[in-house]
Protein backbone atom coordinates (compact mmCIF):
# COMPACT_ATOMS: atom_id res chain seq x y z
CA UNK A 1 0.00 0.00 0.00
CA UNK A 2 1.47 3.40 -0.93
CA UNK A 3 1.09 6.04 1.97
CA UNK A 4 -0.70 8.78 1.72
CA UNK A 5 2.03 11.67 1.62
CA UNK A 6 3.90 9.30 -1.06
CA UNK A 7 0.31 9.41 -2.71
CA UNK A 8 0.24 12.66 -3.41
CA UNK A 9 4.25 13.16 -4.01
CA UNK A 10 3.46 11.22 -7.00
CA UNK A 11 0.36 12.49 -8.24
CA UNK A 12 2.15 16.22 -8.01
CA UNK A 13 4.71 13.96 -10.00
CA UNK A 14 2.00 13.61 -12.71
CA UNK A 15 1.04 17.50 -12.76
CA UNK A 16 4.52 18.92 -12.41
CA UNK A 17 5.32 16.92 -15.86
CA UNK A 18 2.55 17.74 -17.96
CA UNK A 19 2.91 21.65 -16.47
CA UNK A 20 6.26 21.70 -17.06
CA UNK A 21 6.43 19.92 -20.19
CA UNK A 22 3.35 22.87 -21.16
CA UNK A 23 5.73 25.61 -19.99
CA UNK A 24 8.57 25.27 -21.92
CA UNK A 25 11.70 24.44 -19.94
CA UNK A 26 13.26 21.23 -20.85
CA UNK A 27 15.92 21.28 -18.39
CA UNK A 28 13.35 21.49 -15.12
CA UNK A 29 11.08 19.23 -16.97
CA UNK A 30 13.45 16.83 -17.24
CA UNK A 31 13.95 16.85 -13.27
CA UNK A 32 10.77 14.29 -12.92
CA UNK A 33 12.69 11.84 -14.23
CA UNK A 34 15.35 9.44 -12.40
CA UNK A 35 19.41 10.16 -13.96
CA UNK A 36 19.05 7.23 -15.40
CA UNK A 37 15.36 7.86 -16.64
CA UNK A 38 13.77 6.78 -20.45
CA UNK A 39 11.04 8.00 -22.56
CA UNK A 40 9.45 5.44 -24.91
CA UNK A 41 6.69 6.19 -27.43
CA UNK A 42 5.53 4.16 -29.98
CA UNK A 43 8.24 1.28 -29.40
CA UNK A 44 10.89 3.88 -29.54
CA UNK A 45 13.37 4.70 -27.08
CA UNK A 46 13.17 8.57 -27.44
CA UNK A 47 15.60 8.95 -24.55
CA UNK A 48 17.29 7.72 -22.11
CA UNK A 49 19.02 10.49 -19.17
CA UNK A 50 17.82 13.53 -18.29
CA UNK A 51 19.62 15.25 -20.80
CA UNK A 52 18.48 13.54 -23.50
CA UNK A 53 15.12 13.99 -22.27
CA UNK A 54 15.66 18.06 -21.90
CA UNK A 55 17.02 18.08 -26.03
CA UNK A 56 14.13 16.15 -26.92
CA UNK A 57 11.80 18.21 -25.18
CA UNK A 58 13.35 21.23 -26.35
CA UNK A 59 12.99 20.15 -30.00
CA UNK A 60 9.24 18.48 -29.45
CA UNK A 61 8.92 21.97 -27.93
CA UNK A 62 10.42 24.35 -31.34
CA UNK A 63 8.63 21.48 -33.82
CA UNK A 64 5.36 22.83 -32.42
CA UNK A 65 6.03 26.45 -34.13
CA UNK A 66 3.53 28.89 -32.95
CA UNK A 67 0.98 26.53 -31.40
CA UNK A 68 0.52 26.20 -27.83
CA UNK A 69 0.11 22.82 -26.50
CA UNK A 70 -1.91 21.86 -23.66
CA UNK A 71 -1.35 18.41 -22.06
CA UNK A 72 -4.15 17.06 -19.72
CA UNK A 73 -4.09 13.63 -17.99
CA UNK A 74 -7.21 11.77 -15.73
CA UNK A 75 -7.62 8.49 -14.73
CA UNK A 76 -4.39 7.94 -12.78
CA UNK A 77 -3.93 4.82 -11.18
CA UNK A 78 -1.31 3.73 -8.67
CA UNK A 79 0.12 0.37 -7.58
CA UNK A 80 2.92 -0.20 -5.07
CA UNK A 81 5.25 -3.00 -5.91
CA UNK A 82 7.73 -1.43 -2.43
CA UNK A 83 8.54 1.52 -0.80
CA UNK A 84 10.77 2.32 -2.89
CA UNK A 85 9.36 1.75 -7.18
CA UNK A 86 5.15 2.09 -7.66
CA UNK A 87 3.76 1.58 -11.40
CA UNK A 88 1.37 4.62 -12.76
CA UNK A 89 -0.79 4.45 -15.51
CA UNK A 90 -2.95 7.59 -17.26
CA UNK A 91 -4.71 8.63 -19.86
CA UNK A 92 -3.23 11.66 -21.49
CA UNK A 93 -5.12 14.12 -24.04
CA UNK A 94 -2.87 16.96 -25.86
CA UNK A 95 -4.81 20.16 -27.64
CA UNK A 96 -2.96 22.07 -29.75
CA UNK A 97 -4.09 26.20 -29.71
CA UNK A 98 -2.96 27.84 -32.62
CA UNK A 99 -2.22 31.74 -32.81
CA UNK A 100 -5.31 31.95 -35.07
CA UNK A 101 -7.44 31.13 -32.53
CA UNK A 102 -8.09 27.30 -33.52
CA UNK A 103 -8.09 24.84 -30.99
CA UNK A 104 -7.52 21.10 -31.77
CA UNK A 105 -7.45 17.37 -30.33
CA UNK A 106 -3.93 16.66 -31.10
CA UNK A 107 -2.92 12.83 -29.62
CA UNK A 108 -4.53 10.91 -26.94
CA UNK A 109 -3.25 7.72 -25.19
CA UNK A 110 -1.64 6.12 -21.85
CA UNK A 111 1.25 6.46 -20.34
CA UNK A 112 2.43 3.60 -18.46
CA UNK A 113 5.18 4.26 -15.83
CA UNK A 114 7.82 3.28 -13.28
CA UNK A 115 7.79 5.87 -10.22
CA UNK A 116 11.21 5.24 -8.19
CA UNK A 117 11.46 7.27 -5.21
CA UNK A 118 15.54 8.81 -5.84
CA UNK A 119 17.02 10.84 -2.97
CA UNK A 120 13.63 11.06 -1.10
CA UNK A 121 11.87 12.60 -4.25
CA UNK A 122 9.82 10.78 -6.47
CA UNK A 123 10.72 10.40 -9.97
CA UNK A 124 9.86 8.67 -13.25
CA UNK A 125 12.13 5.68 -14.17
CA UNK A 126 10.66 4.88 -17.37
CA UNK A 127 7.46 6.60 -19.15
CA UNK A 128 5.97 4.81 -21.83
CA UNK A 129 3.47 6.33 -23.90
CA UNK A 130 1.01 4.49 -26.37
CA UNK A 131 -0.81 6.44 -28.47
CA UNK A 132 -4.63 5.89 -29.47
CA UNK A 133 -4.94 8.82 -31.65
CA UNK A 134 -3.30 11.28 -33.23
CA UNK A 135 -4.93 14.12 -35.38
CA UNK A 136 -2.61 13.45 -38.31
CA UNK A 137 0.62 11.82 -39.58
CA UNK A 138 3.60 13.98 -38.76
CA UNK A 139 7.11 13.56 -39.99
CA UNK A 140 9.34 13.02 -37.20
CA UNK A 141 12.82 14.59 -36.82
CA UNK A 142 13.31 14.70 -33.04
CA UNK A 143 16.02 12.11 -31.72
CA UNK A 144 15.15 8.73 -31.92
CA UNK A 145 17.80 6.29 -29.92
CA UNK A 146 16.80 2.52 -30.30
CA UNK A 147 14.10 1.41 -32.71
CA UNK A 148 14.99 -2.42 -32.32
CA UNK A 149 14.01 -5.15 -29.84
CA UNK A 150 10.48 -6.12 -28.77
CA UNK A 151 9.35 -3.51 -25.68
CA UNK A 152 5.61 -4.87 -26.10
CA UNK A 153 4.22 -1.63 -26.97
CA UNK A 154 1.87 -0.65 -30.26
CA UNK A 155 1.55 2.74 -31.40
CA UNK A 156 2.54 4.97 -34.64
CA UNK A 157 5.40 4.16 -36.43
CA UNK A 158 6.31 7.47 -36.02
CA UNK A 159 7.19 8.76 -32.73
CA UNK A 160 4.75 11.69 -31.77
CA UNK A 161 5.40 15.19 -30.44
CA UNK A 162 3.95 15.07 -27.32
Amino acid sequence: MIAFQDYVAILNLYARYEHLGDAADPVVHSDCFTADGSLIAGGRLLASSRQQIANYRRESIAARQDRVRRHYITNIQLDSSDESVVHGQCYVQAWDYGADGRVGLFACGTYEDIIKREEGTWRFLRRTLTIDYQSSPTSYSGPVISTGGSSGVSGPTSPPNP
